[in-house]
């Protein structure tokens, strides 16, 4: 079915080129794109599925971008909407990957093409990692031994309802990963904590000490480059569990923190999760915040309420051909 689905999302995209659709649609329109993890060689990598695209479909998408959108810094979007039959376009990148320097930054250099990043402020320069992640890498190596995996599949029956078993395909483990997830997201952070570790103990294993963030060098480095950066919160909490005092230190100290750092900064914040409410808003408007990214699939035009734009969350599965791409583009008109 994944594979159907693909097939006539590209035959679609194809179609919408064909027929000068595109053009028409995205008249007077921005876009903002949502990417996480640009990487190079990416069979070996534990991460989500949808939190990345291969270095190739990355050189993909920006040379559709440039034949098709003015490709502008995220700023001007919330300055100045689109006022023109030239559809306008941003790129961003939520939580800081290493990746972004290593593996972005070169092409987005090369192309002279602005993008934004937002990270999550206390996880730069550390080699902390975020608990999705620490997920894949429990479920990776609770396969490698069949007693492991018995233990492993009853705690997580325990806690979680699921319950795995026999040998599983990278594919298969990406799909029980994001299952896991969904069911733990709403815990909190300290129940999560106790999950995590919980498991590592069960498989008598520690987390790699490997910095998979940005540091504050390479920060300031891609500062002097067109990078800008805006605010993802200081730990990447779900700020609609937290108290109101929580969410002003989530969204106000991390901006604070940036200010003072040799930072190419933008007023800008990126909702941890996508998830916010009203309190949460309106503590990012008297943060000094100009704006504000969602999750939510669409694009923005002079309408749009500046701290609710909205983006298109790219990801390999989705996005590896042009054809791919431009249903992705227009689905994002239509779905508005």
């Amino acid at each position: 079915m994944p594979m159907l689905n693909a097939i006539i999302k590209s035959f679609l995209g194809s179609i919408f080129e064909y027929l000068g659709l595109s053009s028409t649609l995205t008249k007077q329109k921005d876009f903002v794109l949502m990417y996480h993890r640009v990487l190079e060689n990416y069979s070996n990598i534990i991460t989500q599925p949808g939190m990345f695209v291969s270095k190739k479909s990355f050189i993909l998408q920006l040379d559709y971008m440039k034949s098709h959108f003015d490709i502008i810094p995220l700023q001007h979007i919330i300055n100045n909407p689109n006022h023109s039959n030239t559809p306008r376009c941003a790129i961003t990148f939520d939580d800081g990957w290493l990746d972004n320097y290593t593996c972005a930054y070169p092409i987005l250099k090369k192309y002279n093409i602005p993008a934004t990043i937002f990270p999550t402020v206390s996880l730069i320069g550390t080699n902390q990692w975020l608990w999705p992640e620490k997920i894949y890498y429990l479920l990776q190596n609770s396969f490698k031994e069949e007693n492991a995996l018995k233990v492993v599949s009853s705690y997580l029956k325990n806690k979680t309802g699921l319950y795995i078993q026999g040998t599983k395909s990278d594919k298969a483990i990406a799909e029980i990963g994001d299952m896991i997830i969904s069911k733990i997201k709403g815990l909190s952070p300290h129940c999560i904590d106790d999950f995590t570790e919980e498991w590592a103990e069960l498989l008598k294993i520690s987390f790699p000490q490997a910095r998979t963030f940005l540091n504050w060098d390479q920060v300031e480095e891609m500062s002097n480059h067109g990078i800008a950066f805006g605010a993802h919160g200081m730990s990447h909490r779900i700020l609609i569990q937290l108290t109101e005092e929580e969410k002003e230190r989530e969204i106000a100290d991390c901006y604070k923190i940036l200010k003072k750092a040799k930072v190419n900064l933008v007023p800008i914040f990126a909702y941890p999760n996508g998830d916010y409410d009203e309190e949460t808003l309106n503590i990012v408007k008297r943060s000094g915040y100009s704006g504000a990214v969602t999750t939510h699939l669409g694009y923005n035009n002079s309408h749009t309420n500046p701290y609710l734009l909205k983006r298109i969350g790219v990801h390999q599965d989705i996005s590896n051909t042009p054809s791919l791409f431009s249903y992705l583009i227009m689905s994002a008109c239509i779905s508005h």
